[in-house]
């Protein structure tokens, strides 16, 4: 079963953020950042939920079959009926590095997407097929700043949706990616973390007990939870300043 609390938050950031970012370079290295962190999780494939947005935003490609790379290789391949992930070299078998799935082949209208960043992608920027815009590579944006992006424009709009579902997430990436090994309390000294705290301060983000986040990871964990877990006392002191802290102090 997959973290459908996960793509949820990633589709309805990419709705936001299409209606708050005017800068397309920074857009589109936004969703890049976004759909990166869903694939650290036990997700699926989602783009097509927004797929108008990420079209026209320049994030995902869409193309036909004779325009692929190698089209002349695979032609039997990239021919077949069937919706199928295409992997990078698509006449080998799937391995995790070496030969990643990296774009899909769309029965229902015969083209194949793919996203700004991706192998064919690279390859076609490398061609001259795409350029300007198109050609420019999403910038890899570290996930706090990418979290006050959000934080600071729901702030601005009283959007406490977005800000609740990031309220959520956030501490809890840090935990899953780094564990106990952070050093946490350098974490709540950065300037950019404690902006976020104060955020969520002001609107009284935890203060939003619907049952809408009351399940997987947006699930606020109590304090009976925390000393049930194996996380170390650093985080949970952490996580208490950042679920509770009334300011930056």
């Amino acid at each position: 079963m997959g973290m459908h609390e996960i793509e949820s938050a990633v589709e309805w950031s990419v709705i936001f953020l299409d209606q708050q970012i005017k800068d397309p370079e920074e857009l589109r290295s936004l969703f890049w950042n976004l759909y990166n962190f869903q694939a650290f999780f036990d997700t699926s494939h989602t783009h097509f939920r927004v797929a108008d947005i990420l079209i026209n935003r320049r994030f995902m490609y869409q193309l036909n079959k004779e325009d692929y790379p190698d089209y002349h290789l695979y032609q039997a391949i990239l021919n077949g009926s069937d919706t199928s992930w295409i992997r990078q070299h698509p006449d080998q078998e799937w391995e995790t590095t070496f030969n990643p799935t990296v774009a899909l082949l769309n029965s229902e209208d015969g083209l194949i997407y793919f996203d700004a960043g991706s192998y064919p992608w690279r390859r076609l920027v490398s061609s001259g097929y795409y350029t300007g815009l198109d050609a420019q590579v999403p910038r890899k944006i570290p996930f706090a700043d990418m979290v006050n992006t959000l934080f600071s424009h729901a702030q601005q709009n009283n959007d406490t949706h977005i800000a609740r579902t990031w309220f959520s997430l956030f501490p809890q990436y840090l935990y899953w990616t780094q564990g106990n090994s952070a050093d946490y309390a350098a974490l709540q000294a950065n300037s950019t973390i404690q902006s976020m705290q104060e955020i969520a301060a002001q609107m009284d983000l935890i203060s939003m007990t619907d049952d809408e986040w009351d399940y997987g990871v947006l699930r606020i964990p109590t304090e009976e939870d925390m000393q049930q877990s194996s996380i170390g006392q650093a985080f949970q002191d952490f996580l208490m300043w950042w679920l509770y802290s009334k300011g930056t102090s």
